[in-house]
């Protein structure tokens, strides 16, 4: 997507037909939580005890970032995390908050948690952005794995030096 509201409007209709989730047939397949709905059905000995068909996802966002100079950040998670310590991942995720689609309607509540985790993981903030749209969306393959994420893509104005000299001072730094 080039950033154009109308177009990011309508993939989030196709993406995520209701304003409260998404829908599969008759059967209400994904639903944004809050964090602490996410830990407890992200337990897998307790995910497996329900029939396939009548888990919820977990609404999520992922966004990339490629600076003036033309690099991805990446984030290497803490050996302190749940899910993939150690490994790198894309520059920022986290969960879509009900609350947040409750009170801004579902692709505005998707935008501004995408926009926290950026400044939450790399201290980017809306105007570090010069370019920003999404990219798409999918649902994680993983038979423990509760998520649907968008998938976003930020280009900061900002080069390498400076997003790394910047994200030092991000509130969840810890985790990557």
């Amino acid at each position: 997507s080039d950033g154009n509201p109308q177009r990011m409007e309508q993939l989030a209709k196709d993406l995520l037909p209701n304003r409260i989730g998404a829908f599969r047939g008759n059967l209400l397949e994904c639903l944004p939580v809050n964090w602490a709905s996410v830990m407890q059905m992200i337990k897998q000995d307790e995910r497996e005890k329900i029939p396939t068909i009548e888990r919820f996802l977990v609404l999520a966002v992922i966004c990339l970032v490629v600076t003036s100079d033309r690099k991805l950040i990446l984030i290497r998670r803490s050996e302190k995390v749940t899910q993939y310590p150690g490994c790198y991942h894309v520059s920022a995720a986290g969960y879509v908050d009900t609350d947040t689609v409750y009170i801004n309607g579902l692709w505005e509540g998707i935008t501004q948690t995408a926009f926290k985790e950026l400044k939450e993981e790399v201290n980017l903030n809306r105007n570090h952005i010069d370019k920003f749209g999404v990219v798409g969306g999918f649902k994680h393959t993983e038979s423990n794995s509760a998520n649907i994420d968008i998938a976003f893509f930020a280009r900061t104005k900002l080069s390498g030096e400076e997003v790394l000299t910047l994200s030092l001072g991000a509130e969840d730094s810890w985790e990557g």
